[in-house]
């Protein structure tokens, strides 16, 4: 028995070295499980966030709010003033920064009849694709060119530049 005591501090030592580890370890463990469930409730945030997305991007393809009819039989006499028509009746009038007559090369003198260049300011993507898509649903218009930006860092919306032709 004396053999015994004689090793009895190493044994404890050994035993609370063994109840310590299992300690932290199960901290540790703790602490992953709740980073974990952190990481897996902002993916489902993300999920959300991104189903919101595809379902506005969805919409915004819909012509919902276009007007609807034979699109091709639209008789459009000077691109400008139908410019101004399509804009006041898409509410688009305070976004506008410029609407410009474009003078149009010799080449292409066959093609378009009339060029503008229009720049909007801030404009929502669904906004931006209804406009679009009704410049194009005409028949009778061509979109150029078209360069959509960012507004900033933290701004909503969209910049819209783009060159069009009445054909």
């Amino acid at each position: 028995m004396n053999r015994f005591r004689k090793h009895l501090p190493l044994g404890v030592i050994l035993v609370l070295l063994v109840v310590l580890l299992t300690a932290q370890g199960t901290m540790w463990i703790a602490r992953a499980a709740e980073r974990w469930e952190e990481k897996a409730r902002s993916q489902e945030v993300l999920r959300h966030e991104v189903a919101t997305l595809v379902m506005q991007w969805k919409a915004s393809r819909k012509p919902d709010g276009l007007r609807q009819g034979n699109p091709g039989a639209e008789r459009i006499v000077s691109l400008l003033p139908w410019l101004e028509q399509e804009i006041l009746a898409l509410q688009l009038t305070d976004k506008m920064q410029q609407i410009s007559p474009v003078a149009i090369p010799p080449p292409e003198e066959k093609v378009f009849r009339e060029k503008a260049n229009l720049q909007f300011k801030d404009l929502p993507m669904a906004t931006v694709v209804r406009f679009l898509y009704r410049l194009e649903s005409t028949g009778r218009i061509r979109i150029i060119r078209a360069d959509i930006e960012r507004a900033g860092q933290g701004m909503p919306g969209v910049h819209l530049s783009c060159e069009v032709g009445l054909l």
